[in-house]
């Protein structure tokens, strides 16, 4: 199974300082390298991005512009772009006077795409941006003397810069069109806003879909932290919000990462890639009966192995105690309906589930997910879900792969946060929380032992 993984830049990939540490070029070159099919989908035009994302050893296209302009990060040169119809360039000639004092138009001419910026006076904003790029010698921003002169060559995308009042009305205008797409938010390091203006169809989504069928992708994974990331968000099989992005972004991410100053795509790159490496697919299943046989295998390699650890069956409640791997099956369906999981001994309603490896559909661990936690010791420290790995299987990253596939599940039932606790002298653990998002609240003494509280955002 072909996966694609793509970041946004501004906020995610890039640090603060407005750069790609040292740290992110090695890790990513190396992990591509090792076959990671790796992009990136920004804001930006390629020749910004490839300012700072040059050093990247990226072989497929990059989305710039919002999904508006394919390109090669290596040469610069586009491979797919998008550009405004007669009567959208028309609508926008109507704003010239707005356009020569807030921002720019991008228009292709030739092989290049050009900043096209009026003379004259300028928001404070955007001549910042302005002064930036003049003083970085771009060729690619044009200042010109007349407001014609603006929309010269094939105009592609709009560009306003100012505070968040100034923009307002004029988002409000832009908004009332439906055959095109709009931009409207803070920028990723100073107090300003940016509106932009792009052809239909020209966003983060689209030419991502386009990447994935024309590649043969048949997974999509994104990072992202702001509003331009919540098309991709919505299209992607796993999506991942760093920690400082907007909430918004949060609520619809399959887990929250670190920060973009921590680094946080790489690691989690690195992390999640090299261990797919060694270890085979897995999919989370409930148990029935086909699996029954090795069910049974698997408790007793747990009995043999784990002889003096008395949470030997975490995450496999009653295993222990059944008579056969029919028995427990029973009792698995039992627990998933509040009306009979009492009877079962259970709490709370929970759905079991199988860790299963696709090479040989061999039983690699077991998880559960509880429902809720509304009950005095899973909401101090039960949590929403253990797991056991297989002895035989340890080492190899199922425990974090595990966990991850359980948040997914968890997000599909509803729970917006898991409850996730590990014992202080559990660091094996502690890391697979971690991986999975997991943030620290407080340590808690339970039965003379301590135990860490983590929470993984879901949705």
């Amino acid at each position: 199974m072909k996966t694609l993984y793509v970041s946004d830049l501004d906020g995610t990939l890039m640090r603060s300082s407005i750069e790609l540490s040292s740290y992110t070029i090695e890790k990513i070159n190396e992990l591509i390298s090792r076959g990671l099919s790796f992009t990136y989908a920004t804001a930006r035009s390629i020749n910004s991005a490839r300012e700072i994302a040059g050093d990247l050893k990226i072989e497929l296209p990059v989305v710039t512009r919002n999904g508006a302009v394919l390109a090669d990060n290596s040469t610069g040169k586009y491979i797919e772009r998008k550009i405004f119809t007669s009567e959208q360039v028309d609508r926008l000639k109507l704003m010239s006077s707005v356009i020569g004092r807030y921002g720019f138009v991008s228009c292709f001419v030739g092989d290049n795409m050009y900043k096209q910026c009026l003379e004259g006076e300028h928001s404070s904003e955007f001549q910042g941006y302005i002064d930036y790029y003049t003083g970085r010698n771009d060729k690619n921003l044009r200042l010109v003397s007349d407001q014609e002169e603006l929309f010269i060559g094939d105009p592609g995308y709009l560009t306003l810069i100012a505070s968040k009042e100034v923009l307002e009305p004029y988002y409000n205008e832009v908004v009332k069109y439906s055959d095109w797409e709009i931009v409207f938010s803070r920028d990723s390091y100073r107090d300003e806003y940016w509106l932009e203006v792009a052809p239909k169809n020209s966003t983060k989504a689209k030419s991502l879909q386009i990447l994935k069928e024309q590649l043969g992708f048949d997974r999509l994974v994104v990072f992202g932290d702001s509003v331009n990331d919540k098309s991709m968000f919505e299209i992607a099989d796993e999506a991942y919000a760093v920690s400082n992005a907007i909430d918004d972004l949060k609520a619809m991410a399959t887990s929250v990462i670190g920060t973009n100053d921590e680094d946080a795509v790489a690691r989690f790159l690195e992390d999640i890639y090299i261990e797919k490496k060694q270890m085979d697919e897995i999919f989370l299943i409930e148990p029935d009966l086909s699996y029954a046989d090795d069910i049974w295998e698997f408790r007793q390699e747990v009995l043999d192995s784990d002889a003096d650890n008395e949470d030997r069956f975490a995450g496999c409640m009653s295993l222990d105690t059944s008579s056969s791997a029919e028995e427990w099956i029973r009792i698995c369906a039992l627990r998933k309906s509040a009306d009979t999981c009492e009877s079962t001994g259970a709490a709370v309603p929970s759905t079991m589930y199988l860790a299963v490896r696709k090479s040989d559909n061999r039983i690699v661990g077991i998880t559960d997910l509880r429902h809720h936690i509304d009950h005095p010791i899973l909401g101090t420290w039960g949590g929403h879900s253990g797991y056991t790995v297989r002895p035989s299987e340890r080492g190899k990253g199922y425990a974090k792969e595990i966990l991850r596939l359980n948040i997914i599940n968890a997000k599909a039932m509803g729970i917006e946060k898991m409850l996730v606790t590990c014992d202080v002298n559990n660091p094996a653990s502690e890391k697979t929380i971690l991986a999975n998002g997991g943030v620290y609240e407080k340590t808690i003494e339970v039965d003379g032992s301590l135990m860490k509280r983590y929470w993984i955002t879901v949705s």
